[in-house]
């Protein structure tokens, strides 16, 4: 195989932005094929999944598993329509993601914003639920991060969002955030839900995972929507060091901090949104279409 034949390719369904022909919504999932396996990540909050998958030509009524992020709306509320689509299907998460997740507004109300139906209602669809605090392969080359330590910096603070365990309600720790890390020849790429353990804990995490393998490109929700643009560009230049060669920061970015990634990270920058369609080859080339 020639060093330059795609080995990986993820087709963007769900984001905050999207390509002339597809829909845009506040919601993240991608299409991973890999090695003639087909795992999607996430489902969007609803409205975009089915007609984007449509127009992009994907098939999600043949996939192999559906991983999902975490609990939030934004990434399980198209979940349902999928099972009616796809019918039985394995379902891998954190354990953790079935907890009650909400949002505090200016008038100290809360707004729930996790897991639209309760687990019996999607399991009554055909979910077949793999809850799992490791990281596990779904797919030959396909790994989830399963929780991911906290060991270095994280995001900022999100102190409006919370979330009850054991009939206690707090600040949100987001125990059940996962991304994948995806083999594509002698390195990976690590595709993330909304990278709430913060982007230098999941590369951490990813190396854990894969020793010593090059990172050639970190893509997804970042998270960084409300951070000050010296901590986006403090971080993109510390990916950058690491030697992470692309970043696609989506979704949960915010223009303001996407533009900030662009300006620091010395590597390659890659605008993602609904509809585009990303060749990875096993020397870590990266196509867009």
């Amino acid at each position: 195989m020639s060093e330059h034949a795609e080995v990986l390719r993820i087709t963007i369904l769900c984001d905050n932005r999207a390509l002339p022909g597809f829909g845009s919504e506040h919601g993240w999932a991608a299409l991973v094929e890999s090695a003639g396996h087909r795992v999607l990540l996430d489902t969007g909050s609803g409205p975009t999944l089915l007609p984007n998958a449509r127009q992009a030509g994907a098939d999600l009524s043949t996939l192999d598993a559906l991983v999902l992020s975490h609990g939030h709306y934004d990434h399980t509320g198209g979940l349902a329509a999928l099972l009616e689509q796809s019918g039985p299907l394995d379902v891998w998460a954190h354990p953790a993601a079935f907890e009650p997740t909400f949002a505090s507004g200016a008038e100290g109300d809360a707004r729930y914003i996790g897991m639209p139906l309760a687990r019996s209602e999607y399991e009554a669809l055909g979910a077949r639920f793999r809850l799992c605090h490791e990281p596990v392969e779904v797919a030959p080359g396909v790994r989830t991060t399963g929780f991911v330590p906290r060991s270095v910096t994280g995001n900022v603070p999100a102190p409006h969002l919370l979330r009850t365990r054991d009939d206690l309600t707090g600040p949100d720790d987001f125990v059940d955030d996962m991304s994948l890390v995806l083999s594509a020849g002698e390195g990976v790429f690590i595709l993330t839900g909304c990278a709430h353990a913060g982007l230098r804990n999941i590369l951490a995490r990813a190396w854990e995972i894969a020793p010593g393998a090059p990172v050639w490109a970190i893509a997804g929700g970042t998270h960084l929507v409300a951070a000050p643009g010296d901590e986006v560009r403090e971080l993109a230049r510390d990916l950058a060091a690491a030697g992470v060669s692309a970043i696609g920061a989506a979704h949960c970015t915010g223009e303001a901090s996407a533009q900030a990634m662009r300006e620091a990270f010395s590597g390659r920058t890659l605008d993602i949104a609904a509809g585009l369609v990303l060749s990875v080859a096993a020397n870590g080339l990266i196509r867009t279409s």
